[in-house]
């Protein structure tokens, strides 16, 4: 009969867990490298269609990946809406401006990145009629993969969260 003695992989398990807990399941290695900055309204108001563009800048000696990204295995940066939409409100789909190339210093090719500032556009549809006199904010957040010259980082998701005027 085989005999397993258990305590010996008590030690290696909790190293597993550990590893696995720390790669997948919280923030430390997350690193925040683009921050929110501006929103602007054009043509937003009720009965009507217009836009929402979110400013974002990224910090210097980093870049995310275009959307769309340049090769099926780069996360490309992405506005997500959250949760329920705003009483009266319709969203289309975001508007991503386009990359500009940046090397690899491992590779030859040239993939399409965001650099510095960018801008989303989300268009926006306001119904004429309004029941309830609640804000209407409508809750997003940006997954984005931060990466500098030599390596990429876990991917964020940043919460943005816009008040409909």
């Amino acid at each position: 009969m085989l005999r397993v003695n258990f305590k010996s992989f008590l030690p290696i398990s909790l190293l597993v867990l550990f590893l696995v807990v720390v790669a997948f399941g919280s923030d430390s290695g997350k690193i925040q490298k683009v921050r929110f900055e501006k929103i602007e309204f054009s043509g937003v108001e009720a009965g009507h269609s217009g836009e929402v563009s979110l400013r974002f800048v990224i910090e210097d000696g980093f870049h995310v990946q275009a959307n769309p990204a340049s090769e099926k295995n780069l996360i490309a940066t992405e506005l997500k809406i959250e949760g329920i939409l705003p009483e009266g409100v319709e969203v289309g789909t975001p508007s991503y401006p386009k990359g500009v190339a940046f090397k690899l210093l491992s590779s030859k090719k040239t993939i399409q990145t965001y650099e510095g500032k960018f801008q989303i556009g989300l268009p926006v549809t306001l119904s004429k009629i309004i029941i309830t006199a609640a804000p209407r904010v409508l809750k997003t957040k940006l997954l984005y993969q931060a990466c500098d010259k030599h390596r990429c980082f876990f991917p964020v998701l940043l919460p943005v969260e816009i008040a409909i005027p």
